[in-house]
């Protein structure tokens, strides 16, 4: 495994399998939670990436504000179409 291939992305969505997307380069990450963020509204969206022999997790939206603060807006609207379709308590 190289290090340009190391995150991954996991989708949940109501009443789905959870799905695996990557490998996907740490560089563009942001660019590609934002587009997924926009096509999966509903989702359920954790980072993967793998680095120093183990695994990281983290939240999507999160990791999309740490790595561009800018987005802000983005992360807590797909919280907020998250919550909506899972339900207040399942977020």
């Amino acid at each position: 495994m190289t290090a340009e291939l190391d995150t991954w992305l996991i989708l949940r969505e109501p009443g789905k399998v959870p799905v695996q997307k990557g490998p996907f380069a740490a560089r563009t990450i942001a660019a590609t939670l934002r587009e997924f963020m926009k096509e999966r509204p509903n989702a359920l969206i954790t980072v993967l990436t793998w680095h120093d022999g183990g695994p990281s997790v983290q939240d999507g939206p999160e990791c999309l504000e740490m790595i561009d603060g800018r987005a802000k807006h983005i992360a807590a609207r797909h919280r907020r179409s998250t919550r909506e379709a899972f339900g207040r308590t399942a977020v």
